[in-house]
Order: structure tokens, then C-alpha cells, then sequence
């Protein structure tokens, strides 16, 4: 009976009101030979963290079902964005990228951006 759709239990979430994406901004080193890395000790990786927030206050770790875009806010390929939200320096070009992150299951909240990336 494990099995029997009247055995399941069915939780509803309050009302999704916003995303968030953490950290919103970091900067980056272009490589792991560059003076930011060697000196100042700058990653060139950074992974994101997109979180839903729901009317009741409360929130849901959603990095799993997020959809990372840092192509089409990045127009001087400055960095690349894995499926799981992990940003990468391109090793070329330094300037400042922006990465928009939906989340399907709630497609009616707008994109969250994470702004400021600086290889």
C-alpha cells in the first residue's frame, strides 16, 4: 500500500513572493595564476545559492530546480555558468557580467539577477 495514491500526503506552500540568488556580486580572479588569485587570493569560481521566498516568511533551497543565464546579460563573455549555478571566470576578459536565474516551478516570479561579477 505504499504504493496507493490515497496513502500519500500532500503539502501545500503558502504563496511564493520572490528569488533570491547569494552572493549577489563577487569578484573574480581570471585565473589561478593571476596576481587576484596568487596575491589577493580571489577564487575563479563562485557557486550561486537561489533560494524561494514564500508569504509566510519561510523559504526553500531551490538551486537544484534553478535555470542559470549568464550568456544573455553577458555580452563580453567574461564568465560561464554550469546547470548548477556555479560561475567560472573565462580566463580572457575582465569587465563586470550579470547572471539571471528563474526557477520553472514558479515561472510567474520574476528572474533574480546576481550582478557585479568581476573577473
Amino acid at each position: 500500500w505504499p504504493d496507493d495514491p490515497a496513502n500519500v500526503d500532500e503539502v501545500k506552500l503558502p504563496p511564493a513572493t520572490g528569488i533570491q540568488v547569494s552572493p549577489s556580486s563577487t569578484k573574480l580572479a581570471l585565473s589561478a595564476t593571476n596576481p587576484a588569485a596568487t596575491i589577493k587570493g580571489l577564487p575563479t569560481q563562485k557557486q550561486l545559492t537561489v533560494t524561494v521566498s514564500f508569504a509566510d516568511g519561510s523559504s526553500l533551497n531551490m538551486t537544484n530546480q534553478a535555470v542559470f543565464d549568464g550568456d544573455t546579460l553577458d555580452v563580453g563573455a567574461l564568465i560561464s555558468v554550469s546547470n548548477t549555478g556555479l560561475v567560472t571566470s573565462d580566463e580572457n576578459n575582465s569587465g563586470t557580467a550579470t547572471v539571471s536565474v528563474t526557477v520553472p516551478s514558479y515561472a510567474t516570479l520574476p528572474a533574480a539577477t546576481a550582478e557585479g561579477f568581476e573577473p
